[in-house]
């Protein structure tokens, strides 16, 4: 049982991603040729392709009132209170081992016993 669990995850992940992604919102539609008249070609020559702003639309910055993102930094705060209790023990287990150590490359007495 266990070993064909791997390969069904493995199997189930592979095909499931690219199955949800092809999923696409763009629908492909049914070309149908049309011909332009002279009007029609000559009003989409003189529009441009691409919207150009003006030198001052392009440089205002949006005014986003954005709340300010307690989750983050509350996810933040929990990582650090959870992650420094052990960033301590072993700064002073490192500190105590560099300490005991007599000379360059010399092997650190056992100060901590089994118990």
């Amino acid at each position: 049982m266990r070993r064909l669990l791997l390969p069904l995850v493995l199997a189930v992940t592979c095909l499931a991603g690219p199955a949800a992604l092809a999923g696409s919102k763009n629908k492909v539609q049914d070309y149908q040729e049309t011909e332009m008249t002279d009007e029609e070609r000559q009003a989409a020559q003189s529009r441009g392709r691409h919207r150009v702003s003006s030198w001052q639309e392009a440089t205002e910055l949006p005014q986003a009132d954005r709340p300010f993102p307690w989750m983050a930094v509350g996810l933040g705060v929990g990582l650090l209170a959870i992650a420094a209790p052990f960033a301590w023990g072993a700064y002073k287990r490192t500190s105590q081992e560099l300490k005991d150590a007599d000379a360059f490359g010399a092997q650190p007495r056992r100060t901590r016993t089994k118990g």
